[in-house]
């Protein structure tokens, strides 16, 4: 069965050191595109890259997680096969699609030239009429309400963190609250 990173020139394990090694043609694979896979790749590797023959450049995989088995090195490999594929696709992409890319940028940065330099007397047209105006303004289910105005004599009659008392400063200081030890109970006077 062929796998993906087959494809690649060259593939070396060493699992007692946890490297492979890659030899990746610079003809089918841009150096540009190199770079960008091994970025991917930073999280679960150290990445060295050196020169190689004529038209090849050798990237040396290093797995961070101690012990690397040849399981998870041939992993690191397919998936810098992987990605050495699609950002050849992004390049690819990104050259194809520079001149409209131009255009567009040229087309907005024009248009906001030219929006600038002609100022209007008018006032800008709003999204809704006159008619429509009293309706952008209904609030049928009292959204927009202030919250003091729809709860506010409710929360401050029912709600007992509002109606209670504040702990006077002796209660505070004497142990009532939290794993502090209590303070001696004091008699209490007779009414």
């Amino acid at each position: 069965m062929k796998r993906m990173w087959d494809s690649l020139e060259q593939v070396t394990y060493d699992p007692a050191g946890g490297v492979a090694t890659v030899t990746v043609r610079t003809g089918l694979y841009p150096l540009e595109a190199i770079f960008m896979a091994g970025y991917t790749l930073v999280g679960r590797c150290s990445l060295f890259l050196s020169p190689g023959a004529d038209d090849e450049v050798r990237v040396q995989l290093r797995l961070r997680e101690e012990p690397a088995g040849e399981a998870e090195l041939e992993a690191a490999v397919a998936t810098l096969a992987a990605e050495l594929l699609n950002q050849v696709l992004r390049l690819k992409i990104a050259e194809r699609s520079a001149r409209l890319r131009e255009i567009v940028v040229a087309r907005a940065l024009y248009g906001a030239e030219s929006a600038e330099a002609a100022p209007t007397d008018q006032e800008p047209a709003l999204p809704y009429d006159d008619e429509t105006a009293d309706d952008y303004f209904d609030d049928p289910f009292g959204i927009a309400v202030p919250w003091e105005e729809r709860f506010g004599a409710k929360a401050q009659a029912g709600d007992p963190a509002t109606s209670a008392p504040a702990p006077s400063p002796a209660a505070a200081t004497s142990g009532a609250a939290g794993n502090a030890p209590h303070a001696p109970a004091q008699p209490r006077e007779k009414a």
